[in-house]
């Protein structure tokens, strides 16, 4: 088509008439049944635009042939609507075949709907940080504009998911602060408290990545003020103390990666100098053995040997693998490395003598 008739095809069309062209658009992408010329004028009243008048069925026939124009300029003759007097379907130029096609691609439709009420359940593990406020405000305009439902009605009551987690962590207060640098690739400066006994020191930080492990948040980040090789950390949130804005350069740490930062970490725990070990594990508890299949302790876990029950997970040793063996206590026994194997005999024996006595 032409570029001046393709500017034809689309300019004069009101807010009213786009919105009808679009609730037509939709249900025949989801491939909807729409009975006729009657049904289609049942579907345009249903879902008007507020304060829009309810309109007869050759209004609807005059939508109708406006879509067919628009088909045509957007599929360059590829797409048609088929018409019958019991329903109307997207069919490949010259067939009966039903195509999937939306003219509309930027309109929300229900999957899409669907995903935007599932990602509000996310928003309620910020409790006090106005995000999940900020949240429903930017759904509503997106629906306004983008669906012919329009606003989703009592949205701050909806909840599908919970995620858990709701011991509250004082460090909540700063991810929009932190969001929003990440996003814009702003520098922040940070007076940071490691504990209590300590006073506070300023580090001018470059943040990547945000990670929640057992309801604490931490923030993975380029330290501008580390003395070491390694300028890419591990933050606690509820040990800042106060953020303010940077001028500084923002830096992108070539050796660093937010998909394998923690690849061989149990939960929170990084290691630059160390290398990961492989901690292979026999499962004593033979009852035990098909949890540990159907339900890894990491996602590196691999089966040594099934018929003795072997198991290896490639970790790094940190508090957080001691726990996890802890956690199991005599169901495992631990066969390497021999570092690993020593230091369980040692912290068992501990708590034996401590019972002993």
């Amino acid at each position: 088509m032409a570029a001046t008739k393709k500017k034809e095809v689309w300019e004069g069309l009101s807010k009213e008439i786009e919105h009808k062209l679009r609730v037509f658009d939709d249900k025949l992408a989801e491939r909807a049944k729409i009975a006729g010329v009657k049904g289609l004028t049942e579907l345009l009243n249903m879902k008007r635009l507020p304060g829009a008048k309810t309109i007869g069925e050759p209004m609807a026939k005059k939508i109708r042939e406006k879509l067919i124009e628009l088909i045509e300029e957007d599929s360059l003759g590829t797409v048609e609507l088929k018409i019958s007097k019991s329903s109307y379907y997207y069919a490949k130029a010259g067939t009966r075949k039903q195509v999937d096609y939306r003219l509309f691609k930027d309109f929300i439709h229900r999957e899409e709907e669907n995903l935007l009420l599932m990602a509000k359940s996310f928003f309620e593990q910020f409790p006090g940080t106005l995000l999940n406020d900020k949240y429903i405000v930017a759904v509503d305009k997106i629906m306004k504009s983008r669906s012919y439902r329009g606003q989703i009605n009592k949205l701050e009551k909806i909840n599908l998911i919970e995620v858990g987690g709701n011991n509250l962590d004082k460090g909540i207060k700063w991810i929009k602060h932190l969001v929003d640098a990440m996003i814009e690739k702003k520098v922040v400066r940070v007076e940071y408290k490691k504990n209590a006994q300590e006073e506070a020191t300023l580090k001018t930080l470059s943040p990547y990545i945000l990670k929640k492990h057992e309801s604490k948040w931490f923030l993975v980040a380029y330290d501008h003020t580390s003395k070491y090789e390694q300028k890419t950390n591990i933050f606690t949130l509820s040990k800042i103390q106060e953020i303010y804005n940077s001028e500084v350069t923002f830096v992108d740490d070539a050796y660093f990666s937010a998909k394998d930062y923690f690849n061989h970490s149990i939960g929170i725990w990084h290691s630059h100098i160390n290398k990961p070990i492989k901690a292979q594990m026999q499962v004593v508890d033979k009852t035990l053995w098909p949890s540990f299949i159907n339900d890894p302790i990491h996602h590196t876990q691999k089966v040594i040997s099934d018929k003795e029950s072997i198991l290896e997970i490639h970790v790094y040793h940190t508090p957080e693998l001691e726990k996890l063996i802890l956690k199991y206590g005599a169901t495992i026994k631990i066969l390497s490395p021999s570092t690993l194997v020593e230091w369980t005999k040692e912290t068992f024996k501990k708590g034996f003598d401590l019972y002993s006595k």
